[in-house]
């Protein structure tokens, strides 16, 4: 009987620890991505990033949905940057798309882009 009652303490521990790494304390319309990038330079002074590969959390009723990319164009986007991607990237595009250079950076700022979505588009 006490191995029976510890069985189900395990897995009520075990359940709620899955409940809470997956819960997720943004608006269901949110989506953070953590972009990794690749800087390809197309000339002296330009360069455009291509995205390699995204995780990120889609919000859905309290709960995270893992997808495997987005496409940035359906979203308006803040982007946050760190200091030496803007330092390379942003200054030197003046046509760099809205997604990637809108936004207020510093030493501080990771790496990461809140998106406002209406669509968001998964891969699997």
């Amino acid at each position: 009987m006490g191995r029976l009652i510890g069985l189900l303490f395990f897995l009520c521990l075990f359940a709620l620890h899955r409940a809470e790494q997956s819960k997720c304390s943004l608006a269901t319309d949110i989506v953070t991505v953590y972009v990794y990038r690749n800087i390809d330079k197309l000339g002296p002074s330009r360069y455009y990033s291509k995205v390699e590969s995204v995780e990120t959390c889609v919000c859905d009723a309290g709960f995270c949905i893992a997808i495997f990319a987005v496409r940035p164009t359906v979203c308006s986007a803040v982007v946050k940057m760190s200091p030496e991607e803007v330092e390379e990237f942003c200054p030197i595009n003046q046509r760099a798309p809205k997604y990637m250079c809108e936004g207020t950076f510093s030493s501080s700022t990771p790496t990461e882009m809140e998106f406002e979505c209406g669509e968001v588009s998964s891969f699997v």
